[in-house]
């Protein structure tokens, strides 16, 4: 840690979803007891309580009774006091690559389980590696220090462990040792009650019927970081029949969405059920068509992409224009493996001419 410095901000991903969270106040009471003498603050984009969007977070973080106030808000005076001090360093959870805003040099800390984006080697306390959950990652960085979790702790990380492996379902793709070991030690620390519970997030999770277009397009969302265009990716529980059909999709939300996040593609992947699969829709602005990338010059390239392993789709019955729709991807290809592969094909990407 860097000693001149005596505010340690912990910062989780843009989307801000239970995995993040849970890390962000898990690591800030983990680093809180290694470093006393420091000034540790959980800094989030809103409170698990407050998240209409993800609901599986705020049952979470209620029903293990965690001290909300606590967590400091990103968009609060407090919040906003912190980013601009001169005497805050950064210690990121569940992503590797600062935001716009983040000075690199100012990173004192990273555990993340996405690709490594090569940012600050030389950290005293830098963990990427391949997981289900950034939360296992935490917990196994806490036994190495003798930490032993309280029962709070080890029920926010039993659960965004959990739910980030879809209790560790074997067609997700996505459950590693270090999950299921950490898992286990975890719940050693829970009474059958909290057991029970944890399996019922899913459930949660998956109970959106309140939420429109907008909302799922809102709920999961991250920016694609790139030099040469504005583009997004979002994680959406629907299938392609389900958010394209007439009684979800709206045009007025996309483009309220397009225009809050100020996009020039939109990248989302779907999720369906039985069997267990992915799929991948694609929307091209106009912006974006009129440089020389129309949806069939897009579709070629894409389909061109190895890692992702599409099928373009049979139009689906009245899909409103602009979009470029695949049927399946690689079971295996979860956002965290797409993201970057988007970020490169959309940044190299030879304009048609």
């Amino acid at each position: 840690m860097k000693e001149p410095q005596s505010n340690i901000v912990i910062m989780g991903n843009q989307s801000s979803d239970l995995d993040s969270q849970v890390c962000t106040v898990c690591t800030a009471e983990l680093l809180s007891r290694l470093y006393p003498e420091k000034n540790i603050i959980p800094l989030l984009n809103k409170t698990p309580h407050q998240s209409y969007l993800t609901p599986e977070v705020a049952a979470l973080f209620r029903y293990s009774g965690y001290d909300t106030s606590r967590i400091v808000l990103r968009n609060s005076p407090e919040g906003k006091g912190f980013l601009r001090s001169g005497k805050t360093v950064f210690f990121l959870v569940d992503h590797n690559e600062p935001e716009k805003g983040i000075d690199p040099d100012k990173i004192a800390g990273i555990i993340d389980h996405h690709r490594d984006s090569g940012t600050k080697t030389n950290l005293p306390i830098r963990i990427i590696q391949e997981s289900g959950s950034c939360a296992s990652l935490i917990s196994r960085f806490g036994r190495g220090k003798n930490i032993v979790p309280g029962r709070v702790e080890s029920l926010l990380l039993a659960g965004a462990i959990l739910v980030d492996t879809g209790n560790f379902n074997p067609h997700w793709g996505k459950t590693r040792e270090v999950d299921i070991r950490e898992f286990q030690f975890l719940q050693e620390n829970l009474s059958d009650k909290d057991r029970r519970f944890l399996p019922t997030l899913l459930d949660i999770r998956n109970n959106l019927s309140h939420l429109n277009m907008q909302d799922h397009l809102r709920r999961d969302y991250k920016d694609i970081p790139l030099k040469k265009r504005r583009a997004g990716i979002c994680s959406v529980p629907l299938d392609q029949e389900s958010f394209f059909s007439d009684t979800f999709y709206s045009d007025s939300h996309l483009k309220n969405f397009l225009q809050e996040k100020s996009l020039e593609l939109l990248v989302i992947m779907h999720t369906k059920k039985d069997p267990f699969s992915r799929q991948l829709s694609v929307y091209v602005t106009d912006k974006c068509k009129n440089q020389g990338c129309p949806r069939e010059f897009l579709a070629e390239k894409i389909l061109q992409l190895p890692e992702l392993s599409c099928k373009i789709s049979h139009p689906i019955k009245n899909t409103p224009s602009g979009w470029i729709l695949f049927s399946r991807m690689a079971t295996g290809c979860s956002r965290k493996i797409a993201l970057p592969i988007f970020q490169s094909f959309i940044d190299n990407i030879e304009l048609k001419k």
